[in-house]
């Protein structure tokens, strides 16, 4: 306590005397309310074991300076458990100390802050903390070396190294250094600061620490976060209880080097010893730019751990206090933007002292009676284990204009913010999130704009994290992109994991490009997956079995090339399957029912119904199914009928599909089946090998659908794994359906019904007997017989020979008579038993 005395006494005769610019100036902090200094006990295993220092609430700062930066140690030694010392200065000189939230009711009061407090424009005191763990130091000079070979100005001038309070209590032994010099300005330090973190960087002593929260920091040899001007130093001895000793072994309390090395002065060294800033030469711009990517690489490796921990920490503590595992895990990742921004959005729950989770918005709300209240870390909020002394670990203040928490633990400000985007409400945000800083791009950045390869990147891993990536459909040619979101959305997020300078073209661009590389093609696999065949025929009578239809080879064929077609396209689009059995039959019968259930039997989407119209729209409504059901056909004129023919003979379109940018050929997987309510498709004269009319003469056997599969697997087995065969198959099949379509149009089946049926069958079978010695019946006759009739007159001649060749008659001629010949087996009409009524017989008795 003498030495104490003494030493006070010397202050208040330096403060008696006129003050010099290059006397060092420091100010002591004395606490009223609290020790500033760490307590050790031993817990009950026999551990040593430290509490926080308290949050002080009122004190006092006296300005207090040396001559000599050699004798900051006695002042130093001297500090009561009470005091500390700031290297800045209060800009109102000596003050009284509050907290923020109390310096408002007080105005002789200040608090201890950055805005109260300043570095001094003369000679000031300047400090290095030294994390021992950082280096393994055991002794000071081990320390002080490893400073000065990063620092080789530190050398030229005097430098006071001191253990930190915590050293050598019980077994601890060194756990920290703290390092003592003088600048001609305090104004120089902040830059001193950003030179001495970016040496130590080049130097190989900087790395990049995870946080239990998972906030990224950045250290290197020396704490650069000392380097404010309220930045308490504690330089107390520690207050150890008696059963915990503390022995600094000898040359342990003090280092003083005050010796130069050889060679040429330090040019920044002023005559009375003291750092001239300004006069260091300045640090090269490339190793200024190193530095940066020596940090930025430090932290990038280091980014997905931390956003590991992060988003474990937060959800357990989430799930400690019974919130669900989604919760946390959003939490974690709204902490991660929120330790990166150093932005808290609304939603953001404090734990504030005495009182509890607020939410930041409830905070906001309040102001500016919620200025001023201790909390929790932000990032502690739930930490299901928090004890009274971590609700002194932040602050709620403002900065400027800004609310927001400072954090003493983090030595952070974090502002209060409403921009909903730091909210992370969407599954997209959160996935952009958990990739930020994550995401390594195949090209570098452009100066304008991202290359295309790096936004296809990016959206492939950003839709991957969302399980949303987009798919192209080979079957229907179509781009699944319905889990996708929307482009103006993608761009806030592939921005957010860096994709910059982009608009919403290259991202369609790029939506379209992951869609193709992800080629799907269900109908395919569909056929693959068939079983095999059981060796059960079903084909071959499979619609006299369905509906009733009479059997014919026709018929037979026509099946088999139906369902063979079916499989072949999708095996081999644009396979030819140039015939379409049209199912006749009234309403209600199941036609389009039975459609449906053969396009589920197969596992492709249910069959589109088409109406005639252009070949472009019938094409594009056609390929959304491997079948599609030709409507309504006996409503069709004779030239819909030649244009359906036509169209179905196809084996590729020719359209732009949806979101192409040019028409392209499109090899067709689907097959059609025809549907009409009565027979009326032999409507060419010459013939018809296209349509093959199935009359459902019974409503279709509702069970059908449990062989279905089968019906299919016998198809591929005899005809699609063999593909000679289905050539073979469709050349006879086409063949068989001709000659089925002539006999019945010889027998005016499926030929539409006119006022020719009504008059010609009697006339030929008049002329026919008349003109029996020549074998055929003269033109001119037929012209004659008509002209004689009422009914007649109106037939055209182009009418009357269309119907002639439909029913099989063949021209014939002699030298000088053109005629027709009747088909072969033709009968003619027997003579009618009707006798005529004479006009002149009585009538009743």
């Amino acid at each position: 306590m003498c030495n104490r005395a003494k030493l006070v006494g010397e202050y208040s005769d330096l403060q008696r005397k006129p003050r010099t610019l290059t006397d060092i100036r420091f100010t002591q902090i004395t606490s009223h309310s609290c020790d500033l200094t760490k307590r050790f006990a031993l817990d009950e295993h026999g551990r040593v074991t430290s509490s926080a220092i308290a949050h002080m609430t009122e004190g006092a700062a006296r300005v207090l300076h040396i001559e000599d930066v050699s004798h900051i140690d006695s002042a130093l030694r001297n500090l009561t458990p009470n005091q500390a010392i700031t290297c800045g200065l209060p800009r109102a000189g000596d003050s009284t100390l509050t907290t923020r939230a109390r310096a408002d009711f007080n105005p002789r009061a200040v608090a201890r802050t950055n805005a109260t407090f300043d570095w001094s424009p003369g000679a000031t005191l300047c400090p290095i903390d030294v994390d021992v763990d950082t280096g393994g130091f055991t002794s000071l000079d081990a320390a002080l070396d490893a400073l000065e070979a990063c620092h080789p100005w530190l050398a030229h001038i005097t430098r006071i190294a001191r253990p930190s309070s915590s050293s050598y209590v019980g077994d601890r032994g060194l756990r920290g250094v703290h390092v003592y010099f003088a600048v001609s300005r305090g104004t120089d330090i902040p830059a001193l600061a950003v030179r001495m973190q970016a040496e130590e960087w080049l130097a190989g002593r900087g790395f990049v620490k995870i946080s239990k929260s998972g906030a990224l920091l950045v250290r290197q040899l020396s704490d650069s976060l000392v380097y404010q001007p309220s930045r308490l130093m504690f330089e107390a001895e520690p207050v150890c209880s008696d059963d915990v000793p503390r022995s600094i072994p000898d040359g342990g309390r003090v280092l003083v080097r005050a010796e130069r090395p050889k060679g040429a002065p330090l040019r920044a060294r002023t005559p009375e010893g003291l750092l001239d800033v300004g006069l260091l030469t300045p640090l090269r711009e490339i190793d200024m730019r190193r530095f940066e990517t020596m940090k930025r690489q430090a932290r990038d490796n280091r980014r997905r751990e931390a956003k590991k921990i992060a988003i474990n920490y937060q959800r357990e503590n989430a799930i400690a206090n019974g919130l669900e595992i989604a919760d946390g895990e959003r939490l974690g990742l709204i902490a991660t933007r929120a330790l990166g921004d150093k932005k808290l959005p609304a939603t953001w729950e404090i734990a504030v002292k005495d009182i509890g989770r607020q939410t930041v918005q409830q905070i906001v709300d309040a102001l500016p009676l919620s200025l001023g209240f201790n909390c929790a870390d932000p990032f502690d909020t739930w930490n299901p284990n928090l004890e009274p002394k971590h609700f002194d670990k932040a602050e709620i203040v403002m900065m400027g204009d800004r609310p927001g928490v400072w954090s003493h633990k983090l030595q952070e400000f974090f502002e209060f913010t409403d921009d909903r985007a730091a909210d992370l409400d969407s599954p997209l945000s959160l996935a952009a999130e958990k990739l930020c800083g994550l995401v390594e791009y195949p090209e570098p950045a452009g100066k304008k704009a991202a290359p295309l390869v790096n936004i296809t990147h990016g959206l492939s891993v950003l839709l991957g994290e969302l399980n949303a990536l987009p798919s192209y459909n080979a079957s229907t040619g179509a781009l699944d992109i319905e889990d996708v979101p929307d482009p103006g959305d993608l761009l806030d997020a592939l921005s957010r994991i860096g994709c910059y300078g982009i608009t919403k073209k290259p991202i369609e661009d790029a939506i379209e490009t992951l869609a193709h590389r992800r080629t799907v093609d269900p109908w395919r696999d569909a056929v693959l997956a068939l079983p095999k065949w059981d060796g059960t025929p079903r084909l071959d009578n499979f619609f006299p079995d369905l509906c009733g239809s009479l059997p014919s080879e026709a018929l037979t064929l026509t099946t088999q090339v139906f369902f063979a077609g079916v499989l072949l396209r999708q095996l081999k689009p644009g396979s030819p399957c140039p015939i379409v059995p049209v199912l006749i039959g009234q309403g209600g019968l199941g036609k389009s029912v039975f459609t449906g259930e053969l396009a589920a039997a197969l596992g492709v989407p249910p069959p589109p119904t088409l109406k005639f119209a252009d070949e472009i729209r019938m094409s594009m409504a056609a390929a959304v199914s491997a079948i599609a059901e030709l409507g309504e056909m006996s409503g069709m004129g004779k030239r819909d009928i030649e244009d359906i023919k036509l169209w179905t003979t196809e084996c590729q379109d020719v359209y732009r599909a949806p979101y192409a940018r040019r028409a392209a050929p499109h090899l067709r997987r689907f097959v059609l089946l025809g549907t009409a309510n009565k027979h009326e498709l032999n409507r060419d004269e010459t013939g018809n090998r296209r349509f093959m009319p199935v009359d459902i003469l019974h409503p279709i056997e509702p069970a059908w659908s449990s062989e279905a599969r089968q019906v299919f697997a016998e198809a591929k087995a005899r005809f699609v794994d063999d593909e000679a065969a289905y050539y073979r198959l469709i050349r006879a099949a086409a063949d068989a359906v001709f000659a089925f379509n002539m006999a019945q149009m010889r027998d005016g089946i499926g030929v539409p019904v006119s006022d020719v049926d009504d008059v010609l069958p009697d006339l030929l079978r008049k002329l026919v007997r008349q003109h029996s010695q020549i074998g055929f019946v003269p033109s001119a006759a037929v012209r004659l017989a008509l002209d004689a009739s009422p009914s007649g007159k109106t037939i055209r001649t182009r009418e009357y020979t269309r119907w002639l060749t439909t029913r099989g008659w063949q021209p014939a001629r002699t030298m000088d008579v053109r005629g027709w010949k009747p088909p072969e087996g033709y009968e003619m009409p027997g003579e009618s038993n009707v006798i005529p009524l004479s006009p002149f017989a009585k009538v009743g008795n």
